[in-house]
């Protein structure tokens, strides 16, 4: 089998097991960084919009059977996300990895995108302030998603073309 279609399992196993076992005991304020989707935006940033969409997709439906509870949510946010992350692809000159700040800007979108949709089909959206909930399912996650990544690539940035 070919290591290039293996190699997003590989790595999205262990995270997925950190993300359902020591994230919840590093949360703040209910919210914690998604290791998954951070992997799933570096995918997508690398090979493109519709391999981010079906990476998602793939990603979504592995976490829902690691993860239990509701079936399909993570598979639909994660497709989002997959499909939002995308739209920063260019296939002609790939992306640009030193720029930090924009890499934090496509997590930060994408992980807004999820958060949000999954928090839109999972909590009871009509007893929440329309304020406290995109602070609380959206713009938090998001947040602790940019910074965890933000710091990832600062440590192990990732090799470029000309590297």
């Amino acid at each position: 089998m070919n290591a290039k279609k293996i190699l997003p399992a590989l790595l999205m196993l262990p995270l997925a097991l950190i993300q359902l076992t020591l994230i919840p005991y590093i949360r703040v304020l209910g919210s914690g960084p998604d290791l998954v989707l951070i992997l799933l935006v570096v995918l997508t940033l690398v090979n493109g919009q519709i391999y981010g969409a079906l990476a998602g997709f793939i990603f979504g439906f592995i976490f829902d059977l690691m993860g239990g509870g509701l079936t399909g949510l993570f598979m639909f946010s994660y497709t989002l996300a997959g499909f939002t992350a995308g739209y920063f692809f260019n296939k002609n000159s790939g992306f640009e990895w030193n720029n930090k700040g924009l890499f934090s800007v496509v997590i930060f979108t994408s992980s807004f995108v999820s958060s949000l949709v999954s928090g839109l089909l999972s909590a009871d959206v009509f007893r929440i302030n329309i304020m406290v909930f995109l602070f609380e399912y959206g713009i938090l996650p998001a947040f602790y998603s940019s910074i965890t990544a933000l710091i990832f690539i600062i440590f192990f940035p990732p090799k470029t073309r000309e590297n």
